[in-house]
C-alpha cells in the first residue's frame, strides 16, 4: 500500500488515481488482518488525504475523502495517541476542510480551530521536530491572506505565523515549506500595508533576509 501511495504522489505520476485505488485496497486488507496495528490506519489517512487534494484541485467535492482521512487518523490515534504524524495528519484534514468551507461560502473557523489543536498536540509530543510548528504557521499565514481579502488587518495572524515559522526554521532550516509559508504571511502584510498607503519596505526587507 505504501509503495502505491508513493507512486501516486510522485510528480507526473502516469496514473495516480489508479495507484491511490490500489493503495487503499492494499491498506484495507492490511488493517483487516490486524486492526490494532497503527501503521495501516495512518497510511490509509494519507491515501484519502491525497485523494481529497486531487479532487479539490479538479473542482470535485473533496468532503467525503477528507472525512474518510479523518476517520482513519482517528482510529490510529485511538491505538497510539503518542504518534505526532497522526496528529499532524488530523490537523491537515481540518485545514483542508477549512479551505473547502471558505471556498463554498461557509465558516472555516471551526475547522481551523480543530486543525490548530491537532498541530499543537503534535508539537507537544515532538517539540524538536519542527513539522507541527510549520503547520501552525501555515494556518496563520492562510488566515492572514483571508483577513486581507475580508478587508481586515492581518497583523495578529502574521505575528503568530512569524513566531511559529521561525521556531520551525530553527529546527529544520533546510525545509522549504516554512520559508514558503513565511513568504505567504509577509505577502499578506505587504498587501495590507499597500492598501493603507503605508510603506512595504520593512516587510520586503524581511522577506529577502
Amino acid at each position: 500500500g505504501t509503495e502505491y501511495l508513493a507512486r501516486a504522489t510522485t510528480p507526473r505520476a502516469p496514473s495516480p488515481v489508479e495507484e491511490l485505488d490500489k493503495a487503499a485496497s492494499a491498506l484495507e486488507r492490511a488493517r483487516t488482518l490486524n486492526p490494532e496495528h497503527v501503521v495501516p490506519w495512518f497510511y490509509e489517512g494519507e491515501v484519502h488525504l491525497a485523494r481529497a487534494t486531487r479532487q479539490r484541485d479538479s473542482g470535485a467535492d473533496a468532503g467525503p475523502a477528507l472525512m474518510r482521512a479523518r476517520e482513519a487518523y482517528l482510529r490510529g490515534v485511538a491505538i497510539n495517541p503518542r504518534l505526532p504524524p497522526l496528529h499532524n495528519g488530523l490537523g491537515t484534514v481540518g485545514f483542508e476542510q477549512a479551505k473547502d468551507a471558505w471556498e463554498r461560502g461557509g465558516d472555516p473557523e471551526p475547522s481551523l480551530r480543530e486543525a490548530l489543536k491537532s498541530f499543537e498536540q503534535a508539537i507537544a509530543l515532538a517539540p524538536a521536530q519542527g513539522y507541527g510548528q510549520n503547520n501552525v504557521g501555515e494556518v496563520h499565514a492562510w488566515r492572514a491572506r483571508m483577513r486581507v481579502l475580508e478587508g481586515r488587518s492581518p497583523e495578529a495572524e502574521v505575528k503568530a505565523a512569524r513566531v511559529a515559522l521561525k521556531d520551525a526554521l530553527e529546527k529544520v532550516p533546510d525545509l522549504a515549506q516554512p520559508w514558503m509559508n513565511l513568504g505567504t504571511a509577509l505577502q499578506a502584510e505587504a498587501e495590507w500595508r499597500r492598501t493603507r498607503g503605508q510603506s512595504v519596505e520593512p516587510v520586503l526587507a524581511e522577506a529577502v533576509q
